[in-house]
């Protein structure tokens, strides 16, 4: 299974305390693309079990991934909130958006979506996304993306239990 090959160092952490090295990692394709980054963190504590290199992998690839596909100067927005025992993370971007069809296919491994105004900075290969579900779920959560279609933007969201002390 997709889990199997996840193995998980869990401790206690705060999502406030974590969530800024994540965006650190993301900070030269924010920057590359000359977009601007909003965080908002609501001041209610958020106590997470996760694997703090993991968390990091996988929020800071789905940012990273929104600033690959918007276009110079755009605008990416990182929410956390928190309804009950679920923990959400929702990183939307004003950038290239994605077809319907592709929806349903951007967590594939190696899956492109197909646009030329995109600047692969890094090559992307196409298996973050994947990546960053996969250890979504390993710990109990799941990753979701949603766009109007292209033009659109595009929103991924990443719910994660959360844990009273």
């Amino acid at each position: 299974s997709e889990h199997g090959k996840i193995s998980l160092r869990r401790e206690k952490v705060l999502l406030a305390d974590i969530l800024p090295s994540a965006l650190e990692v993301a900070v030269p394709a924010i920057e590359s693309g000359d977009h601007t980054l909003a965080v908002n963190v609501p001041e209610q504590p958020i106590l997470l079990d996760v694997d703090k290199a993991r968390f990091i992998q996988m929020v800071s690839n789905v940012v990273g991934n929104a600033a690959r596909y918007t276009p110079k100067g755009g605008r990416i927005e990182v929410t956390a909130s928190c309804t009950g025992n679920r923990a959400s993370i929702v990183v939307s971007d004003n950038g290239v958006g994605i077809p319907t069809e592709a929806l349903t296919h951007v967590f594939e491994r190696f899956y492109r979506v197909q646009d030329t105004r995109t600047r692969d900075v890094d090559g992307g290969t196409g298996v973050g996304l994947a990546i960053s579900r996969a250890i979504a779920r390993a710990h109990g959560g799941d990753l979701t993306g949603h766009s109007d279609g292209p033009g659109h933007g595009a929103t991924f969201a990443l719910a994660l239990p959360t844990v009273t002390s």
